[in-house]
């Protein structure tokens, strides 16, 4: 059995709790979170091609009626 050291020598450190990866991450965080905001452009042309797929559907729908 190991018998614990009563105590460290002067030249001696002791460990850190948490690695300073864990440390660094912490203090980012408390900084907040990146928040990316999709540009307005793409929902208009997500919009666009809905309703230009929903026109084309339409007139398909009427040059195959019978007169």
């Amino acid at each position: 059995m190991l018998a614990p050291k009563p105590h460290l020598e002067p030249s001696e450190q002791p460990l850190p709790l948490f690695r300073p990866e864990v440390l660094a991450a912490q203090q980012q965080k408390a900084y907040g979170e990146v928040l990316r905001i999709r540009p307005l452009s793409a929902g208009v042309l997500v919009w666009l091609g809905i309703m230009l797929a929903g026109l084309l559907l339409a007139m398909l729908m009427l040059i195959g009626r019978p007169p």
